[in-house]
């Protein structure tokens, strides 16, 4: 097993070990780059996958927002090991939480990609 598979796995032990604190979700995973514009009926319909997981929610610092021009004061870190989503989170992509759109604005991991860091903001 290598290194970063080890540490991935041990990510998961410890997100597991935080118990209740990890908050179901759902994470809607956009097919494709974009949604789909029909001109004949002027719609857009957007193809999409929902995934029920447990992310640990957590504020922006005031560090983060100063140092930032994308972060906002009322933006959230939705955290979860990279191990337990299964598509990779792209911007177009939205997490729904006790039934609030969040809209995913930045998309981060650490070096070993363990984790993923996702920066949402409700829309």
């Amino acid at each position: 097993m290598s290194l970063r598979t080890a540490l991935q796995k041990a990510a998961v032990s410890a997100f597991n070990a935080l118990s209740d604190i990890p908050e179901s979700a759902t994470y809607r995973s956009i097919s494709g780059s974009q949604p789909a514009y029909n001109p004949a009926t002027g719609s857009v319909t957007e193809s999409y996958t929902d995934y029920t997981v447990s992310f640990v929610f957590t504020k922006v610092k005031e560090r983060e927002i100063n140092e930032s021009s994308v972060i906002k004061s009322n933006d959230m870190w939705a955290l979860i090991p990279t191990m337990n989503l299964t598509p990779t989170p792209k911007i177009i992509d939205s997490i729904i939480r006790d039934g609030a759109g969040w809209n995913i604005i930045d998309i981060r991991t650490d070096p070993t990609e363990a984790l993923w860091k996702i920066l949402v903001r409700k829309g």
